[in-house]
């Protein structure tokens, strides 16, 4: 049924005149052209002429109200988001292409191609996802490139040392082509390790030198097998200046060492149970003490050296013993005593030095009495003496000894108690005026001249006056021995 317009249209339609209908007819064509291309440059152009400006344009301004719930295939927000992720793929990429540049210098391919290659793998997979601008993707291969090489990258210190290692015991075992090859590569591994570059150009040079090394080892190999061991030392010693690091040539020189130190032990060793033999002990013990330096803790040298000492003393004792018997049958009391204590000091336990030093010290001590009353038998004078004197005779008489020299003292001593009692006749002659008295004895009083008997001994004799000085005179009275006249008087008046 014809709507309102139409019939509106269809009214109208025959009061027009015919031309201006036929130029209605072509503008309507026309129009809806242009409405259509009106609408292409609002909806469609924006959609893929990106302009900076326009993302900043609100659509729902420009849009027409026919267009404005069409959908747009790309926002700008999305925009952003994949620009972000870019750049931080870009930003993964760079810190990525670093560590492969500091792989790559550091010979990576030598030592860890594989895992190198799986890490390039990774980066490979990072770039494809890029292209198709999975960026968030791609960084995730990117990140596990570049963990990968930072992994190789902690890695370099272990490999260098694996590296030197391996070089060091291809060298030892004389493979010097790659013990060459290895220590190459450690020179060029760029390592934290303080000195790596120098260590490793140290071993290049010992590996370079190592053929030289190798032939002096062999010839003092040679010399060792004859066991002419100053030769082979020397020539390991010659090594050892070539290449000081060489174990090789520090084992070998180390076990000549070793073999002419133990020639040097058996020699002391023999020489020294040759002196013990000989009852050199002082010359075994020089011999035992060198053989224990030259091997320490050695159990032989040092029970070699405890039995030298011990039979040294041994001898030690056996010698003093011999001089104090020797002592005493001189009746030498003095030295015998010396000797005894000599080896008590030595040996506490010595039962014969302790009996020996008892009965030395008996005489010693009764000879010394006997020599001390004999050389001044004046002292007989005194009771105490005296008394003490016959004590002697009878101690020493109970000893029943055949010494000639205890019976003599015996002898002299009994006639000396005998003469301290026999009286010498004394002359004394004074003034007349002086009171004289014999101190300790008796009062003479005043006389001109007397005549008395007194024992031996050491007298004085007293002079006393009224207004006079008194004198004093000191004398001895000794057995057979003529005494001059005694004069006493007081003659310097006060």
């Amino acid at each position: 049924m014809p709507n309102k317009a139409e019939q509106t249209f269809a009214s109208l339609a025959p009061a027009q005149e015919p031309g201006v209908l036929k130029q209605k007819r072509f503008l309507i064509p026309v129009l809806s052209i242009l409405a259509i291309v009106l609408l292409s440059v609002v909806f469609w152009l924006p959609s893929i002429v990106k302009e900076p400006y326009a993302e900043t344009i609100n659509p729902q301004i420009n849009a027409s109200p026919a267009s404005a719930n069409k959908p747009i295939q790309q926002s700008p927000w999305q925009d952003a988001q994949l620009g972000k992720q870019r750049r931080a793929a870009q930003d993964i990429l760079a810190k990525l292409l670093q560590s492969q540049e500091a792989l790559e210098q550091q010979a990576v391919k030598q030592w860890a191609e594989q895992d190198f290659q799986s890490a390039l793998d990774f980066a490979q997979s990072g770039d494809q996802l890029y292209r198709q601008q999975s960026f968030e993707q791609a960084m995730g291969q990117y990140q596990a490139a570049l963990n990968a090489m930072e992994d190789l990258l902690g890695q370099v210190d272990d490999i260098y040392q694996q590296y030197m290692d391996l070089a060091k015991q291809n060298l030892r075992e004389q493979k010097l082509t790659q013990a060459k090859e290895q220590a190459t590569l450690a020179s060029k591994l760029k390592t934290s390790l303080a000195g790596n570059v120098d260590d490793a150009q140290k071993l290049l040079n010992r590996i370079d030198i190592a053929d030289e090394v190798n032939d002096l080892i062999r010839k003092g190999k040679r010399f060792e097998r004859q066991q002419d061991w100053p030769n082979a030392e020397k020539l390991y010693q010659q090594a050892l200046q070539l290449d000081p690091e060489s174990e090789v040539a520090s084992e070998a020189a180390q076990r000549m060492d070793n073999a002419t130190t133990e020639q040097q032990y058996s020699q002391a060793m023999s020489n020294g149970y040759s002196a013990l033999e000989n009852k050199q002990y002082k010359t075994a013990e020089n011999w035992f003490s060198k053989a224990q330096k030259l091997k320490l803790g050695d159990s032989s040298a040092k029970s070699a050296l405890s039995e030298t000492k011990t039979a040294r003393l041994q001898a030690s004792i056996q010698s003093h013993l011999s001089r104090a018997e020797k002592a005493a049958q001189n009746e030498d009391w003095q030295r015998s005593v010396e000797q005894y204590q000599k080896v008590q000091s030595m040996a506490p336990a010595e039962v014969s030095a302790r009996v020996g030093l008892i009965k030395a010290k008996v005489r010693l001590d009764i000879d010394q009495r006997f020599k001390a009353i004999l050389e001044k038998p004046s002292t007989l004078q005194d009771q105490q003496i005296r008394q003490r004197a016959q004590g002697l005779i009878k101690e020493a008489s109970q000893l029943k000894s055949n010494d000639d020299n205890l019976n003599r003292q015996i002898a002299e001593l009994k006639v000396a108690l005998i003469k301290s009692q026999t009286p010498v006749e004394i002359t004394l002659q004074s003034d007349g005026h002086t009171q004289v008295s014999l101190l300790r004895h008796k009062r003479l009083g005043l006389f001109s001249q007397l005549q008395m008997d007194l024992p031996p001994g050491s007298y004085t004799l007293l002079g006393q006056r009224k207004g006079y000085r008194d004198v004093r005179i000191n004398f001895e009275v000794k057995l057979n021995k003529d005494i001059p006249p005694l004069e006493v008087a007081c003659r310097e008046l006060i």
